[in-house]
């Protein structure tokens, strides 16, 4: 059997759910937002400060999901940026 590639719980869990749309739907925000979660393979830092209980509701939404995964995401460390390069005069 093959891994998935670029796995992560975000992905899995919005995978598990029915896709950003439908996670969009459970947590009350678009499914573009979502899509933005995928894409960066981590959920909001608005999690770790209380703001917002996505975590809480993809787990509530389907048992497969777990909401500690989803959460230790938050912290996962951005890709570094290459350093902009000065234009040549």
């Amino acid at each position: 059997m093959r891994a998935k590639r670029n796995a992560t719980p975000v992905k899995d869990a919005v995978t598990v759910v029915g896709g950003c749309e439908a996670a969009g739907r459970i947590c009350g925000i678009s499914g573009k937002a979502v899509s933005k979660w995928v894409k960066a393979g981590r959920l909001p830092r608005t999690e770790a400060t209380g703001e917002t209980n996505y975590a809480e509701l993809l787990s509530i939404a389907d048992s497969r999901i777990d909401k500690t995964k989803l959460l230790a995401t938050v912290f996962a460390r951005r890709p570094m940026k290459a350093p902009a390069q000065d234009a040549a005069p």
